[in-house]
């Protein structure tokens, strides 16, 4: 008899018993199932919010820290003080803006005969492409411009762009056009800028 009651009881504890009362098993055991239960609400809620939290700072944090990389400057003067990277262009050009892209990269967009080309300087090793220009081009040469070798890559009527590098200096130079590239168009501008440089 005695030994029945001991297994109903460890039966309850374990919870496989029904139809007992809880309150059969005593205080003792009754308590820790209270406690129990409290710690495991108190952790999962714990848990839950603290996810939210962090996950509410970790979208404050990302709001906070993107910046525009993109700061418009008042004039090529203004690109070649922050950088030392000369960007003349010529006087019969409507420039359109003046920029500095991720501290390092300068920009003047600007209009010549009713085309838009965006020169671009930044100092940088030989050979790497700044122009933001990403496409597969059909013709690809290089040449020599003002004794200055550079390398043009354009899809006919469509984007092009020509790239030289400034040993003495450390930078390296593009003009692009999105549309109406032809070899021509890109070498007689590239030499004029080329000459502002000089």
């Amino acid at each position: 008899m005695h030994k029945r009651t001991r297994n109903s009881a460890s039966a309850v504890q374990a919870g496989g018993a029904t139809g007992c009362s809880l309150l059969s098993v005593g205080p003792i055991v009754l308590l820790s199932v209270i406690l129990t239960m409290s710690t495991a609400l108190l952790l999962f809620g714990c848990s839950g919010s603290s996810s939210d939290r962090s996950a509410s700072s970790s979208e404050l944090a990302d709001s906070t820290q993107i910046a525009n990389p993109i700061v418009t400057v008042e004039s090529t003067d203004d690109l070649n003080d922050q950088l030392k990277v000369r960007l003349d262009v010529p006087d019969d050009v409507t420039i359109e803006s003046t920029s500095v892209i991720d501290g390092t990269l300068g920009e003047v967009t600007f209009i010549f005969d009713n085309q838009r080309y965006i020169y671009r300087g930044m100092s940088a090793v030989e050979g790497e492409d700044i122009s933001g220009l990403y496409y597969e081009f059909t013709s690809r040469m290089e040449t020599t411009l003002n004794t200055q070798p550079c390398v043009l890559e354009f899809n006919e009527s469509g984007p092009g762009l020509c790239q030289w590098y400034d040993e003495q200096a450390g930078i390296v130079y593009s003009i692009s056009v999105g549309t109406g590239a032809s070899y021509d168009k890109l070498v007689n501008m590239a030499t004029v800028l080329i000459a502002l440089q000089a």
